[in-house]
């Protein structure tokens, strides 16, 4: 027998919907983007929904800007709130992330700001490594006009960051992710690597990495492709991941080039 219950409210059109796993329930939050709506319930494991939009004002979530994004993690104890908005007269991206316990009583909050340029840059995914240090994974394009997958670790205690630039010349990074290892401080990242948009070739590879936290490579750089049909590849990490190749035929050879900086305190 199945039983489900619904939430006593009406759940949007055309919103975000983001679910955190705690070790009793659920935290499920819901935003109409480019606005000031949003939900957040704490649903138990019997389904019971209780209404936590109240805590949730009391943590100071940034919604006066419409094209604030927010996103959620957590490290089985606390609660994490991240907020990404860009200013375009400023041409800077701020990330604010707010630190509460798993009942969403606030704790802490930090800021880090940075150079941006969204013709060219897009940021993928962001994730709290320690109580200074933020990961960010985005994509850009260098000097070349190359497309490049980079690797942030930002201090935001002292507003400074240094990174890793992954390069393989024109073709592009699709779907790229990142997992971080708390037992360890090991970053995975990985990406999908196809043909430039105008290409009438398919060509489809998969890209890994392994580094430390210093952003130096435990393992090299690869570049994996297949002479298969296969859809999926299972990746062991900090648990099996499966990763979607979409079209995923006949490989290229080509050579992945990293390069380490150190940007400028912002």
């Amino acid at each position: 027998m199945q039983l489900s219950k619904e939430i006593a409210g009406v759940i949007p059109q055309n919103c975000d919907i983001q679910i955190l796993q705690l070790k009793d329930y659920y935290f499920l939050f819901t935003h109409v983007p480019k606005s000031g709506k949003y939900q957040f319930w704490k649903v138990d494991a019997s389904g019971n929904a209780t209404n936590m939009l109240p805590l949730f004002i009391g943590l100071k979530v940034n919604f006066k800007d419409t094209n604030a994004v927010v996103q959620m993690n957590t490290d089985n104890k606390h609660v994490f709130l991240m907020t990404q908005v860009y200013y375009e007269s400023l041409g800077r991206f701020q990330i604010e992330r707010i630190k509460a316990d798993s009942m969403l009583h606030f704790i802490s909050s930090k800021r880090f700001v940075f150079e941006f340029n969204p013709e060219y840059e897009s940021l993928i995914q962001m994730i709290p490594a320690d109580e200074q240090h933020l990961l960010l994974l985005k994509r850009s394009k260098n000097e070349n006009s190359e497309n490049i997958l980079e690797l942030m670790k930002c201090d935001m205690q002292y507003g400074k960051m240094e990174g890793t630039q992954f390069s393989i010349s024109h073709n592009l990074f699709a779907q790229p992710s990142m997992h971080f290892n708390a037992a360890d401080s090991s970053i995975f990242i990985y990406s999908t690597v196809r043909e430039p948009l105008l290409s009438s070739k398919v060509q489809r590879s998969l890209f890994m990495c392994k580094l430390n936290y210093s952003l130096e490579p435990m393992v090299p750089a690869t570049l994996l492709k297949s002479r298969g049909l296969c859809s999926f590849i299972l990746v062991r990490n900090l648990k099996l991941n499966w990763i979607y190749l979409l079209d995923y035929r006949l490989g290229f050879i080509a050579q992945g080039t990293v390069k380490k900086y150190k940007a400028l305190q912002v």
